[in-house]
């Protein structure tokens, strides 16, 4: 079944809902980033932009219990599978979150989506990982608490995604996220700070991201395992040396990874401890 006999399939199989939960959803998000002074031109747009709501057995169809459809005409579409939204309402209500914001940073040039500030074109598309993890960082912020890892194919690039929001500033990403003003300052400081391109690290995670993808869903074979174990410690590598650069700046900046990740096993995998150790006596008893 190619692509649009899938997407056929599920509009004929869904039922239109009300939309009210969407636009709550929405305002949520507005008061988020308007208290970061990060609503752009972009977000105002789609904030008065139509957007639907319909339940359908997805899972059964798409594999997936929710999915955006952006739409240039104006109208976006979210999809929900009716069985997880009965037993697991809470779950669905993070999701929508993760879903209105991928509708309120969507612009377009042509016929094609911007994404993270960037032309979305082909397959090959590089930012898709690093836009979905800024996503769930975002919604993570906004409902005011965490998925648990089991629960979070994108656990593992949000946390990534966290440390960088620490060292650069959550508006700084925010600006990137919804194509603000200087939409790509924030991949500018980055490759300036850090010892690879912007370009190179989005890769990174987007591989990341599709290869954790698959083995939350299909699962991986051991040579797949072993790939996807390389790529994330290259990932930590620059990050590793993003935070040495960073905390050798500012001496909060430990503090504040810790406060932003409650996660000690993550923690060591970033040598955060190691770093803790060479701090000062005064943040040595920094813990989790």
């Amino acid at each position: 079944m190619n692509s649009n006999e899938l997407y056929n399939k599920i509009k004929n199989t869904s039922s239109e809902q009300s939309p009210r939960i969407l636009y709550e959803l929405k305002q949520k998000a507005f008061d988020y980033f308007e208290n970061l002074s990060a609503v752009g031109p972009i977000f105002r747009l789609n904030m008065n932009s139509k957007i639907k709501l319909f339940y359908c057995p997805l899972m059964e169809i798409y594999g997936s219990f929710l999915m955006h459809v952006p739409s240039v005409s104006g109208v976006s579409k979210i999809y929900v599978d009716e069985k997880v939204l009965e037993t697991n309402p809470q779950m669905v209500e993070r999701q929508l979150l993760h879903e209105v914001l991928h509708a309120l940073s969507s612009d377009y040039y042509g016929m094609n989506r911007i994404v993270f500030s960037h032309v979305k074109t082909g397959n090959d598309f590089i930012y898709t990982g690093i836009n979905e993890a800024t996503t769930q960082m975002f919604t993570d912020d906004i409902i005011g608490n965490i998925l648990e890892e089991k629960d979070n194919y994108l656990y593992f690039i949000e946390n990534i995604m966290k440390i960088l929001k620490v060292l650069f500033g959550t508006k700084l990403i925010a600006d990137q996220y919804f194509s603000n003003n200087e939409y790509q300052k924030f991949e500018r400081v980055f490759s300036n700070e850090s010892n690879t391109t912007f370009e190179s690290f989005a890769l990174l995670i987007n591989e990341v991201y599709n290869l954790n993808k698959e083995k939350f869903y299909r699962g991986l074979d051991e040579e797949s395992i072993e790939t996807l174990k390389s790529k994330e410690e290259e990932l930590l590598y620059i990050i590793n040396n993003l935070i040495t650069i960073y905390a050798e700046k500012d001496n909060t900046i430990i503090e504040k990874i810790l406060l932003e990740i409650p996660d000690e096993r993550f923690l060591k995998q970033i040598n955060i401890f190691s770093t803790i150790e060479n701090q000062s006596d005064e943040f040595k008893s920094v813990s989790i």
